[in-house]
């Protein structure tokens, strides 16, 4: 995002809401480049302009905490909702007054500055970027001259890691061509945080410079979704618009892919209605059916990558100030998706996924029957598996045989569970982040398949609301083997994210059942999937249940047992 702006000598921009000196040839560098963009502007300096009407030509987001609409102008109430505004724009500039430079400063990457070579009296100024060791002068006209008042166009920028940079650029194509995998004549759908778009804008290009026919995105903002939630009417809850239905369904029958970044704010609905939350998740699952069945029978490529953002950074990391936390934030995420800046990913990913695969095959070749677990937090819990289960992990296949990982990162190896065949009890061992609120120190009883009660010391109550959904979001539909010592596990953080979490400890899914983990699963119809023992359900919220001290054994089918796990490890 841009900003332009005239200053005086000593930064100043004005006094009492006017400006001291005005010159034409700031005015018509004005035009010249906000002609056509989106301008972000405070009220009261709208009410300054001809008519105190919006400027013309270009597309006005007024920024005002007050209640009121604006002919020819958007409203933003909030930093978050004119972000989300702008980003439907190529080109966007933040052009006063001096509050709202302050409020939309950090979101700066360029400012184009007219340096008028005055000081008059001004009482609001524009912070001082040649004292600010993140901004360089990249471009600096002469010295010109109108009615004796010396002036000059100049360029700041914001300064940017290129060691940062260019590990986003690679993550970026790690996402494209080993996520999703895009092929050449594709559509990829993006669905991304609007905090999220510099990153979203590489993804984009990394797309189309891999062969995308077209890039769409969806984009999407935490803040203004709790506003939905908490003040929203009541009916809105219940249905999805059929217009979201009818694209992301047609998007997908036409052989799109799908990339989801993830990066939001752990508790971000904290104090939003459960029933509310629980309503939305369960209009979701039955209006999105369509929609959602075809990604989880691998119908479409399909992957999940993360973003570090302030919020969850200071999650993560409490201790630290914003700026440090969002880089700890990054340097482990880069871990854990084995980006080191050398440009070596893409090869390191084929030989995880490979690794992987020796694993895969050595569990299938077992067909066990079922899985004990046992660890000292109390879990202990056995799972039946369907007879023609099949392990996966690392990358899937779409019917016309196009690999893709669905998560970025992944260490795990999965498979589902009989519907009717797990009893006992399993105590959860990191928290769990759902429906932007987090549930701690859980665990459930369970009596042929089915959830029969749930006991947390925080969040209880969104917990059972997660397992009420349908009727299969009280039973299993995924079990998953994640050795202790991992990768992720071994950074010794807990990320609040079920995607980074996931994959730091063995963990457990309630809900719906992958169809890839049956012997032919993915041509079965729904009813054929049941018949086989899976469990379907509208929802799917894995929860993590690894420890240190995990022991896994598994029985085969002529009753020995396997020790699968020991001491929360593979033992193979």
């Amino acid at each position: 995002m841009d900003a332009i702006v005239a200053v005086y000598s000593d930064w100043g921009i004005g006094a009492s809401g006017t400006q001291p000196v005005v010159l034409h040839a700031d005015r018509a560098h004005f035009r010249e480049h906000t002609a056509g963009a989106a301008v972000i502007v405070g009220r009261k300096t709208m009410e300054d302009f001809p008519g105190g009407r919006p400027l013309r030509g270009r597309h006005n987001i007024v920024v005002t905490r007050q209640n009121v609409t604006v002919d020819g102008a958007e409203v933003a109430h909030t930093t978050a909702e004119a972000l989300s505004l702008a980003a439907k724009y190529e080109s966007c500039f933040v052009i006063g007054g001096a509050s709202v430079f302050r409020q939309f400063f950090p979101h700066l990457d360029r400012v184009l500055l007219t340096k008028i070579d005055l000081a008059p009296h001004s009482d609001s100024f524009f912070p001082d970027l040649d004292a600010d060791p993140d901004w360089s002068c990249t471009e600096e006209g002469p010295w010109q001259e109108e009615d004796g008042v010396r002036y000059r166009f100049c360029t700041y920028e914001r300064k940017r890691d290129r060691g940062m940079e260019e590990k986003l650029r690679e993550y970026a194509r790690l996402l494209v061509e080993v996520g999703v995998n895009i092929c050449p004549g594709q559509t990829l759908v993006i669905s991304s945080p609007v905090d999220c778009a510099p990153f979203t804008r590489l993804c984009t290009e990394a797309a189309y410079a891999a062969g995308a026919r077209e890039v769409v995105v969806r984009w999407g903002d935490d803040a203004i979704a709790k506003q939905r939630y908490l003040h929203g009417a009541e009916e809105l809850f219940d249905s999805i618009p059929l217009w979201q239905q009818t694209m992301m369904k047609d998007y997908a029958e036409g052989g799109a892919a799908f990339l989801s970044i993830s990066a939001h704010d752990p508790e971000a609905f904290l104090g939003v209605d459960p029933d509310r939350l629980l309503r939305a998740s369960r209009a979701y699952g039955r209006d999105m059916a369509a929609f959602r069945s075809r990604l989880m029978a691998n119908r479409n490529a399909w992957s999940i990558g993360a973003m570090a953002v302030e919020s969850w950074a200071q999650k993560v990391f409490p201790d630290y100030d914003k700026t440090a936390a969002l880089e700890r934030l990054w340097e482990a995420i880069f871990a854990s998706v084995r980006i080191t800046g050398k440009g070596d990913a893409v090869e390191k990913w084929r030989a995880h996924v490979a690794t992987l695969k020796g694993r895969i095959e050595k569990l299938n070749a077992w067909h066990f029957e079922s899985l004990h677990y046992r660890s000292a937090l109390g879990t202990d819990l056995t799972v039946r598996l369907p007879k023609d289960h099949v392990w996966a992990g690392g990358s899937s296949a779409t019917p016309e045989g196009r690999r893709f990982i669905a998560n970025m990162p992944t260490e795990e190896i999965f498979t589902a569970p009989l519907k009717r065949g797990a009893d006992g009890v399993v105590c959860a061992a990191m928290p769990l982040v759902h429906d932007g609120n987090v549930i701690e120190n859980f665990r459930f009883v369970v009596k042929e398949g089915q959830i029969v009660e749930v006991h947390a010391e925080k969040g209880e109550e969104i917990l059972k609301n997660a397992i009420s959904v349908d009727e299969g979001a009280a039973f299993f539909g995924e079990v998953a083997l994640v050795p202790y010592d991992s990768p992720i596990r071994n950074q010794e953080l807990l990320f609040y994210d079920t995607l980074f979490d996931e994959n730091a400890a063995c963990h457990i899914a309630f809900g719906d059942s992958y169809p890839e983990c049956i012997r032919g699963g993915e041509d079965m119809s729904a009813g054929e999937l049941a018949a086989r023992g899976l469990n379907h359900s509208d929802t799917h919220v894995d929860f993590m249940i690894g420890t240190a001290d995990l022991s896994i054994v598994g029985t085969t089918e002529s009753g020995e047992e396997i020790e699968v796990f020991r001491n929360g490890n593979f033992t193979f």
